[in-house]
């Protein structure tokens, strides 16, 4: 075994140890899961932390649904993701509303048509918001690993022209709203994290007034331990 390996084996079996410890459960009911430092955890009415895979090289997708039971125009959306990748000009994200909206709010960032292969840098932590100065295509390096963060203009003005949040303004912001990220090329991998609707209706919302966040999925409850220089998600099933 090499002093790596061995240095990697020690942190893995201090890093699950102190996750049983803090959160009291067994190892089979605890989900341990590093997310980069420079993550923090989103907040927000409308939030979904679904950790969910996405399969490579369009072998399927990460589909997350959160329903919302307010009601209201929507008079502006944005989105914020978090998501963990090693070469975010692999993926799309798309989201739909039963309602009727369907927008590409990112398409392979960086990447110029069809041609190989789109931004290479690591990591998505951006909010999809149309009134933003800069658009996510143009995001590239703006993370921490050389992906993207921060605020952006949603949608791809090359191959989805017509796509913005915008489609979604007159909307009801009733009903479920689905995030589809899929990954167009093969060698990388990553997962969503954590997403967030970011709405305003212009009146009261009606219905519970927005203050339980809706999280979908096998329903995580979300804890932040430092660990140093990074962050720790640690997730226990309900």
């Amino acid at each position: 075994m090499t002093r790596r390996s061995l240095v990697l084996l020690i942190a893995g079996a201090a890093l699950i140890t102190g996750a049983v410890m803090a959160v009291d459960k067994p190892l089979s009911e605890v989900d341990v899961r590093i997310a980069p430092p420079d993550f923090q955890p989103l907040s927000g009415p409308y939030c979904s932390s679904p950790m969910a895979g996405i399969p490579d090289n369009d072998a399927g997708a990460a589909v997350d649904t959160i329903t919302v039971t307010d009601t209201g125009a929507i008079a502006d959306l944005n989105v914020s993701v978090q998501i963990e990748h090693t070469w975010i000009g692999d993926l799309r994200g798309e989201l739909t509303h039963s309602g009727g909206c369907s927008v590409m709010i990112w398409h392979r960032i960086g990447l110029d048509g069809d041609s190989c292969c789109g931004c290479s840098g690591d990591d998505m932590d951006v909010t999809l918001d149309d009134e933003a100065p800069g658009h996510i295509e143009d995001s590239c390096g703006s993370g921490p690993s050389g992906g993207a963060a921060g605020d952006w203009q949603s949608g791809d003005p090359v191959d989805f022209p017509a796509d913005s949040l915008a489609n979604c303004i007159g909307d009801d912001i009733s009903g479920d709203w689905t995030l589809t990220v899929t990954d167009g090329a093969g060698g990388d991998t990553g997962t969503l994290i954590q997403w967030c609707l970011i709405e305003n209706t212009g009146g009261d919302g009606g219905g519970d007034g927005g203050g339980v966040p809706a999280t979908t999925g096998i329903g995580l409850v979300l804890l932040v331990l430092a660990l140093g220089g990074g962050s720790a998600y640690f997730l226990r099933r309900k």
